[in-house]
């Protein structure tokens, strides 16, 4: 008969501890967990995914993922609104990430501002996190910085109803 235990993993970029069960804690190196986003966001839907690693006799998960469920996305659209959904990888400074954004507009729009809204929101973005490491961008988003200064900057161009960064991996280190 194997006997389970519970081994605490830290998580840094999210200043949270956790307890998976495993046999031995050697078997939970190089594994990927997830945690729910619900209990560090206010409200959002969505889980992030860790990988574990070993770092001074302690269990500890580098995040690689965050992702909204679509459940929780498909609340905001709406008759009569554009959904703007948009994926692109950006160079930040210790690797690349591959970001997916939805941008809801409150009436209707026309291709030309869907254009410019889409170009703006690549543009900013990267500008924003060629400077960032990894841990921070995670970091930033979590803190919905991001995405509010974005939303800012979207509005001088169209009113919008919804900005949000829907899904954002690590590609490479």
């Amino acid at each position: 008969m194997v006997k389970l235990k519970f081994f605490q993993v830290q998580i840094p970029e999210l200043k949270i501890d956790t307890k998976l069960v495993a046999t031995s804690s050697e078997s939970l190196i190089g594994r990927t967990s997830k945690y729910p986003l619900t209990d560090l966001t206010r409200g959002k839907n969505g889980e992030i995914f860790y990988k574990i690693t070993k770092s001074d006799g302690d269990l500890v998960g580098k995040v690689k993922r965050i992702r909204l469920f679509f459940s929780y996305v498909a609340r905001f659209v709406r008759r009569g609104v554009t959904k703007i959904d948009d994926s692109f990888s950006v160079n930040v400074k210790n690797g690349k990430m591959q970001l997916k954004t939805i941008i809801m507009t409150r009436k209707k729009v026309n291709g030309a501002v869907t254009r410019h809204l889409r170009k703006e929101t690549r543009s900013y973005i990267a500008k924003q996190l060629e400077d960032l490491k990894i841990e921070e961008v995670f970091t930033m988003i979590l803190k919905n910085d991001l995405q509010q200064k974005l939303s800012q900057r979207l509005k001088k161009i169209y009113p919008l109803a919804y900005c949000e960064i829907r899904d954002i991996l690590v590609k490479s280190k």
